[in-house]
């Protein structure tokens, strides 16, 4: 006689299931990651205030001086200076995502400035929470879960510990282009050198996205040119084909052409940065 128990083993309840596992650990990193991007401290950080400035001058002034929205959001000490005005000094990728979120946060939030922009707080912390926190958050689950040689059932957990772990915790709750550079470079990485891509039947496409964001990683956060260097290595020795290096450069000149259209604006050529003006030597790279 068959023991109808044996047969028919218990099956794992909701709470226990895998993917209720999976979705609890990223629910629990994605709280500890958002829940300091709140309130109104008392003192803003020179480095935040200079790119959301930059992000605001773009997006409502269309200009690449943070001139027009001084009066708003005060004067960062961490600024370019060149003829009389003030500009971002740092990589601009970071301002430059901003843009649409500063739309957004134009059109759900009270005018509450000089000029009726939206209050410095609430528009960093969305701007935070949407282009830093939830990418450097998810970051890590990414990267584990696309490894093949990690056992599934440590995934979630060694993830979390990575996300929790590591200064990444640290820059993905503050608007600064490190923790977003890395999730760029993070995906290059993967786009173009990571061995299940070779999978896949549209390689040229895949390359493409992945010079993308190869670029727009420098574009971030300048030395992350070195991080591409080496992916640009890993990348030849899976020995593309003639159309996935094409792809994959004119994804990268793409990525990057938006920095280079904006130095070009601001300091007069492509290859300068605002570090070559900083207003004060104590934030020069």
């Amino acid at each position: 006689m068959i023991d109808s128990a044996a047969s028919n083993p218990p099956q794992t309840g909701v709470l226990w299931s895998p993917r209720f596992r999976l979705r609890a650990v990223v629910a629990f990193v994605l709280a500890l990651y958002l829940l300091p991007i709140a309130g109104a401290p008392p003192t803003t950080n020179p480095n935040e205030v200079v790119r959301i400035e930059g992000a605001v001058a773009l997006g409502g002034f269309g200009s690449v001086t943070i001139d027009p929205v001084i009066a708003d959001y005060g004067l960062s000490e961490d600024v370019s200076s060149r003829q009389g005005q003030l500009y971002l000094d740092k990589a601009p990728g970071l301002s430059l995502l901003g843009v649409p979120l500063f739309w957004l946060g134009s059109v759900t939030m009270a005018p509450a400035t000089q000029h009726d922009l939206p209050a410095y707080w609430p528009l960093r912390h969305l701007m935070t929470a949407v282009l830093v926190a939830l990418p450097t958050a998810l970051l890590p689950f990414l990267l584990v879960f696309r490894e093949r040689s990690v056992p599934e059932h440590l995934r979630a957990p060694l993830a979390a510990v990575l996300a929790l772990s590591t200064p990444l915790w640290t820059y993905g709750t503050v608007f600064f282009g490190h923790a977003p550079a890395a999730v760029l470079v993070g995906v290059a990485w993967w786009l173009l050198c990571a061995d299940e891509t070779s999978q896949n039947t549209d390689l040229p496409r895949t390359r493409f996205w992945g010079g993308v964001a190869a670029g727009f990683a420098v574009a971030t956060e300048y030395p992350t040119v070195l991080l591409v260097g080496v992916i640009v290595l890993g990348f030849g020795l899976h020995r593309p084909t003639r159309r996935e290096v094409v792809a994959a450069w004119c994804g990268a000149i793409l990525g990057v052409r938006p920095a280079l259209v904006y130095k070009q604006l601001a300091f007069g050529a492509p290859w300068t940065t605002g570090y070559s003006f900083t207003a004060d030597p104590g934030f020069a790279a």
